[in-house]
């Protein structure tokens, strides 16, 4: 068996085309948070110990039509600005329980933070959640209103 002459390219010995590693991004390109930055999340809790609300799964139903059913926490979904119907409960078969309803604007580049909390008693409620800068303000309030009643107090103690 004689070999092929060397001018001659043997296509079974040739190696395999790689594609190119990809070009890494540098830190400041990468996206810090992977949440979304525009649309509807809702932060489900319960605040007492209970296995059942624990082991059960939350259904959201957005403008009549019902998604997924979710596990407890943070439950994120992207939608166009708008306004929207959601209604968040806990479907057991085909009863609904546990329901709390709230309407609410999506405003274009905000997310629309909502809160579905099982208090210790009485019913689960949905509720929009304050902003940061909602938070900010109220923060700043109550230090005032601190700061105040202290220089109130001193003033009653020393004179």
């Amino acid at each position: 068996m004689t070999a092929p002459p060397p001018d001659r390219a043997q296509p079974w010995r040739q190696p395999p085309h790689r594609p190119p590693l990809p070009v890494p991004i540098s830190l400041g390109m990468m996206p810090i948070d992977l949440r979304l930055s525009e649309g509807a999340a809702i932060n489900c809790s319960f605040y007492l110990l209970n296995p059942v609300l624990a082991t059960s799964l939350i259904s959201i139903e957005l403008n009549g039509y019902e998604l997924v059913p979710a596990r407890w926490g943070r439950i994120e979904i992207p939608v166009r600005p708008g306004t929207y119907h959601f209604r968040v409960f806990i479907r057991n078969g085909q009863q609904i329980k546990h329901l709390a309803e709230v309407t609410a604007d999506v405003v274009p580049g905000q997310l629309l933070e909502l809160d579905y909390v099982f208090p210790r008693f009485g019913k689960p409620f949905l509720s929009v959640s304050a902003t940061a800068e909602e938070n900010k303000r109220m923060l700043w309030l109550m230090l005032g209103s601190v700061l105040v009643l202290w220089v109130l107090l001193l003033v009653w103690v020393f004179i």
